[in-house]
């Protein structure tokens, strides 16, 4: 009761999560697989080794999707989704409980095909802008990232959504904390969603579509950091892990190979539910 969750039988993706008749997604949830090049990305070219995942979902498509129940009547729906870009197949399984959760459970089969590193393996969803108020349980209070979170402590810590992201003087990747326990992104009023690792997730969170730290090796200008506006959404990664950003040099180096997601097989699982007020 007090919720409505729909999924497109066409795509597989989860396409509504409606609370009390308001519905606060502007987008499916759907995998994500790429990150905005930090300074250090465009120093050893991942944005150009690594392109093939920017825009892996357009060629996406739909293999199966099947709804069960299971002993105590809850929905799950299952989907297998082929990536021919990358020669792999994403599976999801949803199991929708009565208070409105959902556990999610996310993975990844390789292929044969070499190729190369992810940038990210998560997944993404865009809310209404008025769900602007997040808290965590998690690594903080400033962004932090698999080789670089040790200064991060672990705490209970809560910001607008817009200071989460750093303005480095060209805007790019920022936004991120690392080991998740949970997060919350609410309206004024306390009503949202809320993820939950099993056991740990890693969370981005911008007030603006990520497409606009897009880098154009060939542009004019780009954006610098502080010219970042808010705009009337909030674009929320829950990830299994992001590349850590490197920084050896910046002019060649990788991430070491420890913090990098070499391309195989991955699964990961959270709990996305109604926030508690």
């Amino acid at each position: 009761n007090g919720f409505d969750i729909r999924f497109d039988k066409q795509t597989g993706w989860l396409t509504q999560y409606a609370l009390g008749g308001k519905e606060i997604l502007l987008s499916p949830l759907q995998p994500h697989f790429w990150r905005e090049p930090t300074d250090n990305d465009i120093g050893n070219s991942q944005q150009m080794r690594c392109a093939v995942w920017k825009d892996v979902l357009q060629t996406a498509r739909l293999e199966s999707i099947r709804v069960e129940k299971d002993s105590a009547g809850r929905h799950i729906v299952v989907t297998q989704i082929a990536l021919p870009a990358v020669g792999a197949m994403y599976l999801a399984r949803y199991l929708v409980q009565p208070d409105g959760s959902i556990v999610v459970s996310a993975g990844m089969k390789a292929g044969k095909s070499p190729q190369p590193e992810l940038p990210r393996f998560g997944m993404r969803v865009l809310l209404k802008g008025q769900y602007d108020n997040v808290s965590w349980f998690g690594r903080g209070p400033f962004d932090n990232y698999e080789d670089r979170k040790t200064a991060a402590a672990v705490g209970l810590y809560r910001m607008k959504a817009d200071s989460l992201f750093h303005p480095y003087p060209r805007a790019q990747e920022s936004g991120y904390r690392t080991d998740v326990r949970h997060i919350s992104i609410t309206d004024a009023a306390g009503t949202g969603l809320e993820a939950q690792g099993l056991p740990l997730i890693c969370t981005g969170v911008l007030h603006f579509d990520m497409a606009r730290l897009g880098f154009d090796r060939h542009a004019t200008e780009n954006n610098h950091g502080g010219s970042m506006r808010n705009e009337d959404l909030v674009w929320w990664n829950i990830d299994y892990k992001q590349s850590g950003v490197g920084g050896d040099n910046s002019w060649g180096a990788t991430p070491h190979a420890e913090y990098m997601l070499p391309y195989r097989d991955y699964q990961y699982s959270f709990i996305l539910r109604p926030a508690a007020p």
